[in-house]
């Protein structure tokens, strides 16, 4: 088994155990739906019942083993923690856990379903709505050009009308909720569908 494999096995287990809900998003999401992406981390949703919660999440999970190499903050609140698989501390793979790095993790999580993402392997995994939303809110930031490479090759070309609808209120949501860092993401979303269903 891949060290990618083991290290989603194990997360998507000790977050049921802990009864913690989530849904896998990013490259993973992408590749569970067909359009397989290379990628060095899982990145997964995660809502609590309440945000300050957190780091409790994280110190359970540190005694289960797993490492930290990075928390996130946005003000007081944990924003997304980067840690490493127990099975894997040595290695490069990450696990990104999103706590409130979108504005929209909740109704991503809600909107998910559960696919096999590999034989044996099933979990939550975020709708092609969500995709796009979460996509559109990093496509024109610097260090995320990944995002808007996805959105054009893997995301908006496979995207029904319905999916294109759901993502743009799911991206309206994260404009009025103050995730958008000042940038109009809507309308570069709308543009950038433009564009690609040009061709």
């Amino acid at each position: 088994m891949s060290s990618l494999v083991s290290a989603v096995k194990r997360v998507v287990q000790d977050l049921s155990e802990l009864k913690v809900r989530f849904a896998i998003v990013g490259a993973l999401a992408i590749g569970s739906r067909g359009r397989v992406r290379q990628t060095l981390d899982a990145d997964i949703a995660v809502s609590l019942p309440d945000i300050n919660k957190s780091d409790e999440l994280i110190n359970s999970l540190v005694l289960r083993g797993y490492g930290i190499n990075n928390l996130y903050r946005n003000e007081s609140k944990l924003a997304l923690a980067r840690l490493f698989s127990p099975d894997n501390l040595n290695n490069l793979f990450e696990i990104d856990l999103l706590f409130d790095l979108c504005g929209i993790e909740q109704e991503v999580i809600d909107m998910a379903e559960v696919l096999e993402i590999w034989p044996g392997i099933s979990a939550p995994i975020a709708r092609m709505p969500a995709l796009l939303a979460m996509k559109a809110r990093c496509q024109e930031l610097p260090e995320r050009i990944q995002d808007k490479a996805d959105l054009v090759n893997q995301l908006i070309p496979f995207a029904t009308l319905s999916d294109i609808e759901e993502a743009r209120i799911l991206i309206q949501l994260v404009e009025q909720r103050g995730y958008n860092e000042g940038r109009s993401l809507l309308q570069d979303f709308n543009m950038l569908v433009a564009s690609v269903k040009r061709k």
